[in-house]
Parts: structure tokens; sequence; C-alpha cells
């Protein structure tokens, strides 16, 4: 299964981890990085926003995640990617494994392999997901989603229908 999600930098400029450099040395390609786990660790001091689906912009504070739900003979298997902010959904967090540059981390979800790549396409930000079964039987009801904390701005989930009832941040 293959995902897509390609956000808007919202201008050049530095991660938020770290104070500007100069401009002769200025690179953008590390303006967004990747953490070992797949979920964005870094952003431009503008930051970002979505370009399709409900508009998030990811600002001052932000904090992601990505939420992996599936179903095997076990019964549910529930895992979380993050980077910055524990879960807050208690989910029992993915298993880093070595990527191969980068700008692409890999992590296990149990059976499910996660491989996030990241790439720049003029003013966006791309990040496409590979998710593999790497297990010997077959898994149901895959769920991948990416979640976001943006300070200010109430919990929300999309699409609505899947909303558990747990307490949202």
């Amino acid at each position: 299964m293959l995902l897509l999600l390609a956000l808007l930098a919202a201008g050049p400029s530095a991660p938020q981890s770290a104070p500007p450099p100069s401009p002769a040395r200025a690179e953008p390609a590390r303006e967004v990085a990747l953490a070992p786990s797949g979920a964005l660790r870094t952003i431009p001091r503008a930051g970002l926003h979505t370009v399709d689906g409900p508009r998030v912009v990811l600002g001052e504070g932000w904090t992601e995640w990505y939420g992996v739900h599936y179903r095997d003979g076990g019964g549910p298997r529930e895992y979380v990617g993050s980077a910055l902010a524990s879960d807050w959904a208690g989910r029992t967090e993915v298993q880093v494994r070595p990527g191969p540059r980068p700008d692409v981390a890999r992590a296990r979800a149990g059976a499910l392999e996660v491989e996030t790549a990241l790439a720049r396409e003029g003013e966006l930000v791309v990040l496409t997901v590979t998710l593999t079964n790497r297990g010997a039987e077959e898994l149901a009801q895959l769920f991948y989603a990416r979640e976001w904390l943006v300070p200010g701005a109430p919990a929300w989930t999309f699409p609505p229908d899947i909303d558990d009832g747990r307490a949202l941040p």
C-alpha cells in the first residue's frame, strides 16, 4: 500500500530546532527532516501546511505522530511513530529500522513495515509512505493516519467517522 502526503513549505528558512544558518550556507533540503520513526522531526521556521484535505497549519509548538492499526489472527494491533512528544493515545511505539538514506525512515509495526520517504518538489514537501506486510498471515482493517497537535487549535480527527472516542490532546 502506498500513501502520499504533500505539505507546502510556507517559505525558506532554517529548522525550528536550530538557529538560522547564514544565507550562504542555507540548505533547503535540510529544512524538513524525518525522525528515525518516520514522523517529522523538523520543519521550516515559517511552517508547513497541508495542500489537500482539511487544512492543517504546522507552526510554532507543533507535534506530529502517525498511527497504524490493523487486525491479524491475534486480534487488533495498534502502533505509533513519534518524534517530538509521547503518544497521546498510549499506543505501542514502532520499532525503528535503519533506512538507506537520511530522507528515508523505516520502522516495524509488528508484521507491518512502514517506510517514509521525504522529497522536495518545488515548494512542496512530499512524504511517500509505503506499508508492506512482512508477516506470514494476512492483515485486515488496515488504517494509517498522520496526526498533528497544533497549539491553540481544537483537536479533531479526519475522516470524522474513525473517531473511537478516546480523549484527543
